[in-house]
């Protein structure tokens, strides 16, 4: 298993990763601390085991996207998210999603979910891409929306983000060619702009 966050009721769940093996997976649980017991979440069909990829919880999903997939290696702009409430799994749209990438953030502002930065390996140029972009993904209508690049951060992978009310922060990560980001941004919701 790969991840881990808090959802309701201080739950934890935790999925995604590899298994002793090195096979992918694409299943997980939830933990909850006042039983003392986990509960087994199966995997989406429509979603690949993976590695590297980011999972949000928005106060109504948990929300899985991106990283590296178990069948070709490659990273993808792929996810799915999942209602605790209901327990059922819905495929996310690829309509204006970021582009494939590992490495990237993911934070949860305002019951949407900030994708921001990350990487990629270019096999025809042979090089190692950092992405200066993102996207606003909202889990109740399924539906990406762009975020602004004018004043952003440098391009970066490796970094941390928190969700801090209509902010999101972003600190640390490396960059081309690999040297220690530092500093952090917040990238204000109200009219998208990046505010160092």
């Amino acid at each position: 298993m790969e991840r881990k966050l808090f959802g309701p009721d201080r739950k934890s769940s935790c999925g995604g990763g590899h298994d002793e093996n090195g096979g992918f997976l694409n299943n997980g649980g939830v933990y909850d601390p006042s039983a003392d017991a986990w509960e087994l979440i199966s995997g989406d069909p429509s979603l690949s085991g993976r590695r590297s990829y980011s999972a949000t919880w928005t106060g109504t999903h948990l929300v899985i996207w991106g990283g590296i997939d178990s069948g070709t290696g490659n990273p993808v702009n792929t996810g799915a998210r999942f209602n605790l409430q209901t327990k059922a799994w819905a495929p996310m749209t690829t309509t204006n999603a970021p582009e494939a990438r590992t490495g990237h953030s993911a934070a949860s502002v305002n019951g949407k979910v900030v994708i921001w930065g990350g990487g990629a390996y270019d096999d025809v140029n042979a090089e190692l891409l950092m992405f200066k972009s993102g996207a606003i993904y909202d889990p109740v209508t399924d539906s990406w929306s762009a975020l602004t690049t004018e004043g952003a951060p440098g391009p970066r992978a490796g970094h941390i983000a928190i969700g801090a009310g209509d902010f999101m922060i972003i600190f640390g990560g490396i960059r081309m060619p690999f040297n220690v980001m530092t500093g952090y941004y917040q990238p204000f919701f109200d009219g998208g702009i990046w505010k160092p």
